[in-house]
């Protein structure tokens, strides 16, 4: 008897950030967010990752938000919302998971974020590549996470 190893060909997304003060200012739409505490512009700290089908909506109402505020850095008072469009037309929910998966599990190396969902390993079938623009500091301009094969 053989083992089968399927290997899925990896995923590219180019995700371009937006900058919001409000979560309510976030669009109600498909996509990945991040929540930092900051000062300004070169003080800022990954507080959490996510991804949602309702943006603003979620952050305005998520129950990791006492967590948000209870983390944020001293010096950095102010919570602010960084959001990447991920339509459904174009990804599926499996591949907002994916990315969200692969920016926790690099974030978390260098920062405690709110939530434990991938943190210690990416652990995901997807390779996947990110290539961030717009609005993406503090989030490194690229991150590769190599999938798992599945084997039957």
């Amino acid at each position: 008897m053989y083992n089968v190893v399927y290997l899925v060909e990896p995923i590219d997304f180019q995700l371009y950030w937006k900058k919001y003060k409000a979560p309510e200012d976030v669009p109600n739409t498909d996509g990945i967010y991040l929540v930092m505490s900051e000062l300004d512009e070169e003080s800022q700290t990954i507080l959490d990752i996510g991804q949602t089908i309702e943006g603003g909506d979620r952050l305005s109402n998520h129950k990791r938000r006492p967590c948000w505020t209870e983390s944020k850095v001293l010096g950095e008072p102010f919570l602010r919302y960084k959001f990447a469009e991920m339509p459904t037309s174009k990804h599926s929910e499996s591949h907002r998971r994916a990315a969200e998966c692969c920016l926790r599990f690099h974030v978390s190396k260098k920062v405690k974020l709110c939530g434990e969902e991938c943190n210690k390993k990416y652990g995901r079938e997807e390779s996947v590549i990110i290539i961030n623009s717009g609005s993406y500091k503090p989030l490194e301009p690229e991150y590769t996470c190599e999938g798992v094969p599945k084997i039957e």
